[in-house]
């Protein structure tokens, strides 16, 4: 019987980080569950968040964006990497009635 490979499922957790001088940020998380992946991946996981438009702000401990796109770029290249996404927090995903409007680009 083949071996089939187990896909991690990473639980982002959004944060509304739209006050003080961040009034205006367009999205904001936070990942509770990287404890136990290796260096190597949290790497990955960094760069995609970088590469998605997000900064990591240590004050919040929050990886905060301006950008609307940033958060679909960053789901992307989460499910790029190999991991399942699922959403907790102030947005819970493309289904919630929070959701961006269809006609957002950001919408998936």
């Amino acid at each position: 019987m083949p071996h089939s490979p187990v896909t991690t499922t990473l639980i982002v957790t959004w944060r509304s980080e739209n006050y003080g001088r961040f009034d205006g940020a367009r999205s904001a998380f936070r990942l509770y569950d990287t404890v136990d992946l290796d260096d190597v991946a949290v790497a990955r996981i960094h760069t995609a968040a970088t590469k998605a438009g997000y900064f990591w702000e240590a004050g919040r401990c929050a990886w905060i964006a301006w950008a609307d796109s940033a958060r679909g770029r960053f789901i992307a290249g989460l499910e790029a990497l190999g991991y399942a996404v699922e959403h907790a927090g102030s947005w819970r995903g493309p289904d919630d009635p929070k959701a961006p409007p269809a006609s957002d680009p950001e919408a998936r």
